[in-house]
This record gives C-alpha cells, sequence and structure tokens, in this order.
C-alpha cells in the first residue's frame, strides 16, 4: 500500500501533505474516492501543462506554471496545484516565455484523449475530465485509498 502511495507523489511530484489534502476532498465528494483522487490529481494545471507537452518533466512543468508563464482562459495562473475545470483553455504565454514557447513546439508527446493539444498555437484544451483507466501509470488507486483509510 505504501508503496502504491509513493508511486503516485513521486509521479505528480506532491509532498504527503498535497496528498492528504487531496485525498480528503475526494473521500468528501460524491462518487468513488480514487475516480476522484485521480481526477483530482490529473487536473492539476501542473500535470495538465506535463500531459500537453508544453514541458519535458513534470518538474519542469511545475516550474513554468509556478513563474507564471502559464494562461488559463487568458488570465496569468502561477499555482501548480490549480484545478482545472473541463472547457478550460492553457496557453503559453509565448510573448513573456519564447524559450519555453520553442523548447514546447519541438515537442512530440501524445496528449491524452481528453486534452487537445495545438502545438503550433501552444494551447491545450481539456475537453473533459479523465477517466481512470486513462492513467498513464500502474499505480493500484484503490490501495492508495485503503492506505489512507486504514
Amino acid at each position: 500500500l505504501l508503496m502504491e502511495k509513493q508511486k503516485l507523489r513521486n509521479h505528480y511530484a506532491i509532498s504527503e501533505k498535497q496528498l492528504q489534502i487531496a485525498y480528503a476532498k475526494a473521500k468528501a465528494g460524491l462518487g468513488q474516492t480514487h475516480e476522484r483522487l485521480f481526477r483530482s490529481l490529473e487536473q492539476r494545471l501542473d500535470a495538465l501543462v506535463y500531459r500537453a507537452g508544453f514541458a519535458p518533466t513534470i518538474f519542469a512543468a511545475k516550474q513554468i506554471v509556478n513563474h507564471g508563464h502559464i494562461l488559463v482562459n487568458g488570465k496569468r495562473l502561477d499555482r501548480a496545484s490549480a484545478i482545472v475545470k473541463p472547457g478550460s483553455v492553457i496557453t503559453i504565454n509565448a510573448e513573456k516565455s519564447p524559450a519555453i514557447a520553442e523548447a514546447a513546439r519541438k515537442n512530440n508527446a501524445t496528449a491524452p484523449a481528453y486534452l487537445e493539444v495545438d502545438l503550433e498555437a501552444l494551447k491545450a484544451t481539456l475537453i473533459r475530465q479523465p477517466e481512470v483507466d486513462e492513467l498513464p501509470l500502474d499505480v493500484k488507486l484503490m490501495s492508495v485509498v485503503e492506505y489512507y483509510a486504514g
């Protein structure tokens, strides 16, 4: 159980405290806890910047967001943990960050189905909530839920 939790933490590069908060919120909501936990992690701004191919690693994505290079629906957002809602458009502020924009355009990562990416325009749209079976990682989410529940 601990290994699964650590895999999840490492994948999203979040602290124990951040994962505990995400779990508490997921548990409080309606629906399956593990699905809500996954969605809350996968819809974080840093995760989406990484998935869109705007950054080579999750760590780089956090830095790009924290330094204010990312716009969500045209507004600067510098909180990596911000939850992005379906329909939102994420863009790189290309005027402010030409080097980041250039690197993103060269990336040839395949974006997940819930994310519509236009690398030329440096724009990614979250078209829907991600599904649990789209988790790009071999983690048993139920084990993570059991770890915190136990």
